[in-house]
């Protein structure tokens, strides 16, 4: 890999606003991918360049789905929606949080990053 490859991946700083220049680089280093609008996944493609570039050690060990018990869903609407034989809002478990949001990712949940972790 050239140093001008490098150096362009060490400068995307935004997996989501930048995903054409990763899909770009992908290319050039004919790394197969599935183009996404899934910002973990745009955010593990970025990782796989970097692991390929030396910038990392594991593009596995940093990717966005390893942090589910680091991470609490917040129901940003004010009444619960039902989906799939479930209620959607505060009080649903994750994983059924998980599968929705693989439907429909935008407007119903944010995730805030807990800050205390057992190290």
């Amino acid at each position: 890999m050239t140093d001008e490859l490098k150096q362009r991946i060490a400068n995307i700083t935004d997996a989501n606003a930048q995903i054409l220049e990763i899909y770009a680089l992908l290319d050039e280093l004919n790394i197969t991918y599935k183009k996404t609008k899934c910002a973990r996944c745009r955010r593990d493609l970025l990782n796989i360049l970097r692991e390929e570039a030396g910038l990392i050690e594991s593009a596995a060990n940093e990717s966005g789905f390893n942090t589910y018990s680091n991470t609490e869903y917040v129901y940003l609407l004010d009444r619960p929606q039902t989906w799939n034989g479930h209620f959607i809002n505060q009080d649903t478990p994750p994983e059924v949080i998980r599968a929705f949001l693989e439907q429909f990712p935008n407007g119903y949940y944010k995730l805030k990053q807990n800050t205390t972790e057992n190290e």
